[in-house]
């Protein structure tokens, strides 16, 4: 089984553009406005993973499931707005994706949604926390070690250092 994992980003500032990949020595062109969907249409892996750090999402109602999907509209919408063609792939990898919260490290500023919609995609909420970043790679290497994937396709674009050194790491060890 092939697993696509990615940090998830604020794309509400994203624009398209073109992808190229190599795939077995092939160049392939894939438009789009990040690149986990690139990913995902160059190998249509087995499973779409998504690492969404705590601090990019905050819902009133406190709920997880709500950032989730918040997050899922986030995308959606970036799509709309940027009359992206390919809008039902979009929805195909949205579909196919599962998302995990994780426990992120920062001071900063987070998108507000009410109950899982997403008020403004400006972030202006205010972040805080201290997390210890063993914390966050044992959090990491859990949801990966549960995952059983026999090839993984990582797509590190964004991230805080800590999030991509735990995903590098966790890989090291599974």
């Amino acid at each position: 089984m092939t697993c696509l994992i990615y940090i998830a980003g604020n794309v509400g500032g994203y624009t398209v553009v073109n992808y190229v990949i190599d795939k077995g020595g092939n160049q392939i062109t894939v438009p789009t406005f990040f690149s986990a969907h690139a990913l995902y249409k160059a190998f249509n892996p087995d499973k779409v993973v998504a690492l969404l750090p705590d601090s990019l999402i905050t819902d009133t109602s406190g709920n997880p499931g709500d950032v989730k999907k918040a997050y899922k509209g986030l995308v959606r919408t970036r799509a709309k707005e940027l009359n992206q063609q390919t809008l039902n792939d979009i929805d195909s990898f949205l579909n196919k994706l599962d998302i995990y919260l994780i426990p992120n490290v920062g001071i900063g500023k987070a998108i507000k949604s009410e109950n899982g919609e997403v008020v403004d995609t400006r972030p202006s909420v205010n972040y805080v926390t201290s997390r210890n970043p063993v914390f966050i790679f044992n959090v990491v290497y859990s949801i990966l070690q549960q995952l059983q994937c026999d090839h993984y396709i990582i797509d590190l674009t964004h991230g805080t250092n800590v999030l991509i050194t735990a995903v590098l790491l966790s890989l090291i060890h599974i």
